[in-house]
């Protein structure tokens, strides 16, 4: 638990209003379009009168001072009843139940029964699919999820967790992602999470789900309408990591030089895409910081 946490009240209780608005209208099955624009213009309000949603405008909770030893024997019972129900999951090598199957969060949600809600939610999949393995059940439940999650830009600003019942309707790409994790895992399905913070040829940078059973990995774009991964056609990585439940030491200080991006960060995958190398630079003599980034 060392670590891990969720952020609550401040201008996070200031943005509910608009994400309340959006989930109105979502139920009355108002256009992506329409929800789109009202989230663009109210969310421009937002900023002029209350400011942009960051993370020091909310209070941060660590998890070893809130998390209850309740919620955690829950968590803990759910994910063992997986694996003593569900063959898939019985299969899994324990390393990868331990890391993609067990932990209690994904990301710096608020903490909600997630696994209970989607458990149930993915019922009729598991039961009337008679899929044989966990990859086939992953490619009935990511399509399923593209049809009430729909992808909106602007909540690329902002840097806050939903629970799964907020993030029913659209979320940017990183929302998107740990919804389809977390409702993958709670029908017992190994799924990690990689990102890129940065492409090498275009602007941004990207989070996807990798499926993974006892003998392969499979990249995938989460909440999409197929299962598959088509970005390495057309786009380069620079650097693709892997998050992790278990605290990783980072390998950089905090400095000035190094962007904050590049320190929050997981395992370091990017030989699992691209190939890679050490390389040796000269530095020219007039550079005048400590660290570069090459890209």
């Amino acid at each position: 638990m060392e670590g891990k946490g969720y952020y609550a009240g401040g201008i996070i209780d200031a943005y509910q209003p608009l994400f309340r608005t959006i989930d109105s209208l979502n139920h009355v099955g108002a256009s992506l379009e329409f929800r789109s624009e009202v989230m663009k213009t109210q969310w421009e309000q937002l900023l002029k009168t209350i400011g942009a949603p960051l993370p020091t405008k909310a209070t941060y909770y660590p998890d070893v001072k809130h998390i209850t030893a309740d919620y955690l024997i829950a968590s803990i019972d759910h994910a063992f009843m997986l694996r003593d129900s569900l063959k898939w999951c019985r299969r899994l090598k324990r390393t990868l139940f331990y890391e993609y199957i067990l932990p209690y969060r994904v990301r710096k949600e608020i903490p909600h029964d997630w696994r209970t809600y989607l458990f149930e939610k993915m019922t009729v999949l598991r039961n009337n699919s008679n899929c044989e393995n966990s990859k086939e059940l992953a490619s009935l439940i990511n399509p399923y999820i593209n049809t009430y999650i729909e992808t909106d830009r602007t909540l690329w600003e902002y840097p806050f967790d939903f629970t799964v019942e907020q993030l029913e309707g659209m979320g940017a790409c990183p929302h998107r992602v740990s919804y389809t994790v977390m409702a993958m895992r709670a029908s017992g399905i190994a799924i990690a999470t990689d990102y890129t913070p940065q492409w090498a040829n275009m602007h941004g940078g990207h989070y996807w789900g990798v499926y993974m059973d006892n003998k392969r990995q499979i990249p995938f774009d989460a909440a999409y309408q197929y299962f598959g991964f088509e970005y390495q056609q057309y786009r380069k990585f620079a650097k693709v990591f892997r998050t992790s439940f278990k605290r990783l030491s980072c390998e950089f200080p905090v400095h000035d030089d190094i962007p904050l991006r590049m320190l929050d960060r997981g395992y370091d995958v990017t030989h699992e895409y691209t190939e890679t190398t050490n390389i040796i630079l000269d530095v020219p003599e007039l550079y005048d910081k400590e660290y570069a980034l090459i890209v």
